[in-house]
């Protein structure tokens, strides 16, 4: 983490394709970022038990969609990494970028970027996580979990931030990063 560059690279693929779930995780203004649609192929984005956001699975003929994130600061990936807790640990996935279909290489730029992979701590199920169906049955919950949780920033570790979600979250809905 000490050598990410503004010019580094995430893909996201769960709830952190939601601006406002970036903006109020990362304290920046999504024009102050760039973003380009991916996708990590030989994945699939999985639901878990635990929570309502997804894992990021090998799995061969799966293609997992996602966005890729440029511009954040060095302080906006710790705030990343304090939400996303010890269940997830920063790694390095190939992506496919999708041009437009009028630049010459469409849909065949790949490149290297980092992303939250899951830690071994959840149950994945065989089911896969969409994000339009989140958005209408979790989003709400989630943006004022995330809000409180985020709250704690600075302040308690991750360990501490994530008894006070469990708590917050079981209160609005079953809902966990």
């Amino acid at each position: 983490m000490d050598s990410w560059d503004e010019n580094d690279e995430l893909f996201v693929f769960g709830s952190l394709i939601d601006t406002e779930v970036l903006r109020l995780v990362t304290a920046m203004s999504p024009d102050e970022l760039s973003f380009s649609d991916a996708v990590a192929e030989g994945y699939r984005c999985s639901k878990i038990a635990e929570d309502s956001c997804p894992v990021l699975i090998a799995k061969d003929g799966c293609n997992a969609s996602g966005k890729l994130v440029k511009g954040l600061t060095q302080e906006a990936l710790r705030r990343i990494v304090f939400f996303e807790g010890p269940e997830y640990s920063l790694d390095q996935v190939t992506v496919r970028r999708i041009q437009s279909s009028s630049e010459p290489d469409f849909n065949r730029v790949r490149t290297t970027a980092w992303y939250f992979r899951d830690a071994g701590s959840y149950t994945v199920l065989s089911s896969d996580w969409h994000y339009d169906v989140w958005v209408e049955t979790d989003r709400s919950p989630f943006l004022q979990s995330s809000e409180v949780y985020m709250a704690s920033y600075g302040k308690l570790t991750a360990e501490e931030a994530d008894a006070i979600w469990k708590m917050n979250s079981s209160n609005c809905s079953d809902t966990k990063k």
